[in-house]
């Protein structure tokens, strides 16, 4: 995905790269100390038993859509700029179909 900070020439390919991986790495550490990592808690939603994950899943959401919306009215963001892609309905049921089936062999 190109940002749109490197189609404005703001920022080049390898600082994106390294942007994109030091975000990946903070949202995984915040997501890992939290306790999402753990298989019982994310189990623990399918059953109806504990709905933290579904929560934090969803402030992760609206964080980064208030942040973007922030950026754009700040004039620091070209939302015109942000790739959408399209819906892919089958390839999500069949990675939905994968991701559940390698919980049941993994006993989650």
């Amino acid at each position: 995905m190109i940002a749109p900070f490197f189609k404005l020439g703001t920022i080049n390919y390898a600082t994106m790269i390294m942007i994109a991986m030091m975000v990946g790495v903070v949202f995984g550490y915040i997501l890992q100390s939290v306790g999402m990592g753990n298989s019982r808690k994310i189990s623990a939603v399918f059953y109806g038993n504990d709905w933290a994950v579904m929560r934090i899943m969803f402030s992760a959401v609206v964080t980064a859509m208030i942040l973007t919306y922030l950026a754009f009215y700040l004039g620091i963001l070209d939302i015109s700029l942000v790739q959408l892609s399209s819906l892919n309905l089958s390839g999500q049921i069949i990675g939905g179909l994968l991701l559940g089936a390698g919980m049941v062999v993994g006993g989650y």
